[in-house]
């Protein structure tokens, strides 16, 4: 058992498929700054990086009745209880929470972070309060409270339940960048605790990093997006707060100080991967003493995951390249103009192959790894011509690249599920794999094409046949899977060309690095 060690009996639990979630360990930076140690829990309910579990779309054994008591009974040792999870893991961190109130009453239940954000009546229900939008100054204030034995009226950003009533606090303004610069770095100690089926709840271990994040630390400098594609999480923290669409970031002495804490912790990583929604809409200036910075104190190679074609700026990407950027991730989503005038995604006509020209270029030479494009398949609204422009400007976009595929799922209270509720439409929620794509004809030949390029001839005679997945009554599963396996043993081949261990193998990697045969 993992027992309370600071003055409010605080733990902290995340339940998820990732060891680096920024928000939580933000949280836990803050926590740890006010109370000094403060446990933070993880229970793993999804897939590691593994090549098995890739290949299969699978992932660890969903937990059994026993292992949620497990779980509760360690947490129940608390007085306070802060936790996070991701809509697709709610259902699981619900059951936790159950569990935890039969065990013990009077525990207090603070849930922030994307699902409270994006379902507040819903969190409310399991909770005693919820954080509903930035969460850093709100948990401070909520600490600050509990510990002068107030209660939390003031506190804003907050929901809480008193007695049979549910009290809405006012929001207070996002924070500036220099507000973002001023917050504790996040938390990455000796206080990280991964649930166990065997063992229980035990201190994070290296092979559980290597098997959960590969050789790399995902994180985001950046906070916020202009933009309001409907699919996106965003459209519904536009509708929070206007300020959601200005792009804000601290410093970058601090940004360089926070990954350097990391570095700290885990010397070996080789990648720092950005999940920012709008990396580079950060000054060219700015950028600028970035590189510098960078090169300077961090040395590790970069990768940008959260690039949008009105984005692409090759002064920008050729300065990062100096720096150590070594892949880019972009999103098309579509090859159709009207699906994408659907999801409400900034277009215009010619702009994907503008953008994909300048960042497949940027690979051309085997300098950088290829760089992955964002598609959407399995979207209702497609016609047989939608799907069939998607296949076409698939297989004739410039090589190199690799084609990260997402079967379209429903995120909860964003625009697209209103969308396609007004047209009785139907799709899988969230909690759903949405790297599982339907056995269709269509689907199979964007995984082929997303490996090699298919002749004209061929190409011409399968495309009439590719139709959207609601049509398509054949299965072609073995087809499809014979595709997988070539298109991810290209993208395996691409990464090991460049030495690169942040995306599997992690645990190969370490070996090398330990024997000096990787280097910063």
């Amino acid at each position: 058992m993992i027992r309370p060690n600071n003055d409010l009996k605080l733990a902290l639990l995340y339940v998820g498929a990732t060891l680096n979630p920024y928000g939580f360990r933000k949280i836990g930076g803050v926590a740890k700054d006010m109370l000094g140690a403060v446990p933070l829990f993880f229970v793993m309910n999804a897939y590691t990086r593994s090549i098995r579990n890739i290949m299969q779309l699978g992932g660890q054994a969903q937990l059994q009745s026993r292992d949620i008591d497990a779980i509760a009974d360690n947490l129940a040792l608390f007085d306070i209880l802060g936790v996070a999870a991701m809509s697709a893991d709610a259902d699981v961190l619900k059951a936790i929470l159950a569990r935890v109130r039969r065990i013990k009453p009077e525990i207090y239940i603070l849930w922030g972070g994307v699902h409270a954000i994006y379902c507040p009546e819903d969190a409310m229900a399991h909770a005693d309060a919820i954080c509903f939008s930035e969460g850093e100054v709100a948990f401070a204030r909520f600490l600050q409270a509990r510990r002068a034995g107030r209660d939390i009226s003031d506190v804003p950003n907050v929901w809480y339940r008193h007695n049979d009533r549910i009290i809405k606090n006012p929001a207070i303004p996002l924070m500036t960048n220099s507000e973002l610069s001023n917050l504790p770095f996040l938390s990455y100690g000796d206080d990280d605790y991964l649930y166990d089926r065997q063992q229980r709840f035990r201190p994070v271990a290296l092979g559980d990093y290597l098997d959960s994040e590969a050789m790399a630390f995902k994180t985001v400098w950046t906070r916020g997006c202009p933009f309001k594609c409907t699919f996106c999480a965003n459209s519904r923290l536009l509708k929070l707060d206007k300020g959601y669409g200005k792009v804000r970031y601290p410093s970058v002495p601090y940004l360089v100080g926070e990954i350097g804490s990391v570095l700290k912790k885990y010397p070996y990583i080789q990648v720092i991967q950005f999940n920012d929604d709008c990396f580079m809409d950060v000054p060219l200036s700015v950028l600028h003493e970035f590189t510098d910075l960078w090169q300077q104190h961090v040395k590790r190679t970069i990768v940008i995951s959260g690039l949008t074609p009105v984005h692409v700026n090759i002064e920008k990407l050729q300065l990062l390249q100096k720096a150590g950027l070594n892949r880019v991730r972009m999103g098309i989503q579509s090859g159709s103009e009207k699906v994408l005038k659907f999801f409400k995604r900034p277009n215009r006509p010619g702009l994907i192959q503008e953008a994909t020209d300048i960042v497949s270029g940027l690979a051309r030479g085997g300098a950088m790894i290829p760089p992955a494009y964002d598609l959407i398949v399995d979207i209702p609204v497609e016609t047989a011509a939608d799907v069939q422009a998607t296949l076409r400007m698939v297989n004739d976009l410039k090589r190199p690249f690799t084609i990260n595929f997402h079967s379209l799922r429903a995120i909860p209270n964003t625009e697209l599920v209103e969308q396609l509720e007004q047209l009785e439409h139907k799709i899988s929620h969230i909690e759903n794999n949405y790297e599982k794509l339907a056995p269709t004809l269509a689907n199979s030949l964007l995984l082929l094409s997303g490996t090699v390029r298919l002749p004209e001839w061929l190409l011409c005679r399968l495309l009439p046949h590719c139709k959207p997945f609601y049509e398509d009554k054949q299965t072609y599963g073995g087809l499809m899977q014979l595709c997988r396996i070539l298109f991810l043993a290209k993208r395996l081949y691409d990464h090991l060309r460049c030495l690169d261990f942040s995306v599997v193998l992690g645990r190969i990697g370490w070996r090398f690095w330990s024997l000096g045969l990787l280097k910063h």
